[in-house]
């Protein structure tokens, strides 16, 4: 086995799916806990379908993550865990507001966090570097724990773009260019490139739901 993260690794498959729409429309939830509209939970299960089955599923405890997590556990008859770290950054004074809203009151604000969110965290939230922390620390606990496996991740908009964006080496702010969009499947397939012998990945987007 080979080191991602200075944990140890095997190669195999984890899929991550972003949570569906969520009653009360689009706005920066962070750590606020809705549940997801009809159609939202209807899109996660369609794009679930996509890349099922799974050896176990890893969800973020939030409802709109974690409720069609267990009804795919139960569906699918795999094994299922809830990973605290896996939940998105908590916004703060953000909490509930559209990005519309947030210009209206603290438009540079938001620009700042846009353009260089490691130095800018959101006013009264989660600073933005221990969100970072304890998602790759979660991410490279869950790598470890299932080797050679294929693993559903269920989460966040947030969650994803920072993993995706230690993968390809590039900073949280430039991976806001990366769409993600709601009920979205991303594949990534982590294998040993020879012969450097390293941990490398693949990464693949199976598309989303309805």
């Amino acid at each position: 086995m080979k080191k991602y993260l200075g944990t140890e690794v095997p190669v195999g498959v984890v899929d991550l799916l972003r949570h569906g729409e969520v009653e009360g429309g689009a706005c920066f939830r962070g750590s606020t806990d809705d549940i997801l509209s009809k159609n939202g939970w209807q899109a996660m299960e369609s794009a679930a379908r996509k890349s099922a089955p799974w050896d176990q599923i890893v969800t973020s405890p939030l409802l709109r993550c974690r409720q069609v997590a267990a009804d795919l556990s139960e569906q699918q008859k795999t094994p299922l865990l809830l990973e605290t770290d896996f939940r998105e950054i908590c916004f703060g004074e953000w909490e509930g507001l559209s990005a519309e809203q947030i210009m209206q009151r603290d438009s540079e604000g938001l620009r700042r966090f846009w353009q260089n969110p490691e130095q800018n965290s959101p006013p009264g939230g989660e600073k933005t570097r221990d969100f970072q922390k304890r998602v790759l620390t979660a991410w490279a606990g869950l790598l470890a724990s299932f080797p050679n496996s294929h693993t559903l991740l269920i989460t966040h908009g947030g969650v994803i773009r920072t993993i995706l964006a230690d993968l390809l080496g590039i900073s949280l702010g430039a991976s806001f260019a990366i769409d993600v969009p709601w009920a979205s499947v991303t594949r990534i397939h982590l294998q040993i490139d020879e012969p450097e012998q390293i941990v490398v990945a693949k990464l693949a987007v199976l598309g989303g739901g309805l």
